[in-house]
């Protein structure tokens, strides 16, 4: 994030760290416009302009099978774009903001010793009736918006970072153009902070595919996935493994957990394909333990683990070793409370407590580069080499 250590100092108030997260959030994306977004909406223009007034691109170039698709891949890159959650730790409180719906999760202990799960962000998608309103006094149909798949281009996501066409491009679309602003926005919501207190266990940050697939195939609403979630996670901590172990097995537990969801669906389809199954995308989660009885050897820092839509394990260049892993819920895992359902009960016994790590401000020595960032775990490289696969940005020739 663009997030400048000399922007936080201590006489700042909780309002004016905030305002930085919102300012960081806008940066990416003026960022991310410009890196990733400019070259093709520059070049799609250009094709454009040549196209007859009246006259749609793929009535133009259906017979010009090279330059439609060209056409087709500047769309998508101009489509293009990712939702975001960061939490930030800065005088011993947390900081969480978030655009899209991936979810920040925050697990503490109350007096009678149960963990309690709580969603600090906020979904951006048409379940949120707030953003439900928004778009209606915009002049958009939200009951037509339902009804389609994916309205907001690529995703079902209201906000997000990146996706010209939801953004300045809307009145290209048939469904988003009667609206009198741009639907879709980068500006986040905002979590008031949160003491560090010793109550507080553990944070998860998780994006959408992985609680997806566990509301897919285990069950309920977003309340008891966020639960279930948290149960694995509380399993996982209960075998000696370092903290990046956890997180792999948690993301191996939900891809086998999902891909038995399919086959058992396949089993009982009368025509041998599932009746309906959530098709998963990379699955990224992100734990970071402040008070939460682990191995003493386990770093209380986050680690960040993925796998690729086939569920098998992507290596990110940490170290870790996958532990072996069952599908299901563990028949050792705490249980969820009848009295809260927002509730996991956590037993004291299971484990000493002079295990625990303490790191209630979050700080700790990291080396900076020289525009006074902290370098990220994992190499992205990859990821950005996509972009190279869309062709003849900078050619000025078209037809």
């Amino acid at each position: 994030m663009e997030i400048f250590f000399g922007q936080l100092t201590k006489d700042m108030s909780d309002d004016q760290v905030q305002e930085v997260l919102c300012q960081a959030f806008a940066a990416v994306e003026l960022g991310f416009f410009s890196e990733f977004i400019d070259a093709p909406l520059a070049k799609r223009t250009e094709m454009m302009s040549e196209i007859p007034e009246g006259r749609s691109p793929h009535e133009t170039l259906k017979d010009f099978p090279e330059l439609l698709n060209q056409y087709e891949t500047l769309s998508r890159a101009l489509a293009s774009g990712t939702t975001a959650v960061v939490a930030l730790i800065f005088q011993a409180k947390l900081y969480v903001a978030n655009v899209g719906d991936s979810r920040a999760l925050l697990c503490k202990t109350d007096e009678d010793g149960t963990l309690r799960v709580t969603q600090l962000t906020v979904d951006h998608d048409l379940s949120n009736q707030d953003e439900v309103k928004r778009l209606r006094d915009l002049s958009l149909d939200v009951t037509r918006l339902r009804c389609t798949p994916r309205p907001f281009g690529t995703a079902a996501n209201t906000r997000c970072l990146g996706n010209f066409l939801i953004k300045s491009g809307f009145r290209e679309s048939e469904l988003l153009q009667a609206a009198l602003a741009e639907p879709g926005l980068a500006s986040p919501d905002v979590h008031k902070p949160i003491s560090l207190d010793s109550a507080v266990q553990f944070l998860v940050l998780v994006v959408s595919p992985i609680y997806k697939a566990l509301e897919e195939s285990l069950g309920g609403d977003n309340e008891n996935v966020n639960i279930q979630l948290a149960q694995l996670i509380v399993d996982e901590f209960r075998t000696p493994s370092s903290l990046t172990s956890v997180a792999q097995a948690v993301v191996d537990r939900v891809s086998r957990i999902h891909h038995d969801h399919f086959v058992a669906t396949t089993a009982q389809s009368p025509t041998g394909s599932p009746r309906f199954t959530y098709k998963r995308e990379d699955m990224t989660l992100i734990i970071r333990n402040f008070n939460y009885p682990h191995c003493p050897s386990t770093p209380s820092i986050e680690r960040r683990c993925f796998s690729n839509p086939t569920g098998s394990i992507t290596p990110t260049g940490l170290g870790y070793v996958v532990p072996n892993s069952t599908s299901g819920m563990s028949q050792n895992s705490p249980t969820i409370s009848n009295s809260a359902p927002n509730f996991l009960t956590i037993n004291s016994d299971d484990s000493d407590e002079s295990d625990l790590v303490v790191q209630s401000d979050g700080r700790r020595d990291l080396p900076l580069d020289e525009e006074g960032r902290i370098a990220p775990d994992v190499d992205f490289t990859s990821y950005y080499d996509i972009t190279s696969q869309i062709d003849g940005f900078n050619d000025n020739s078209i037809f």
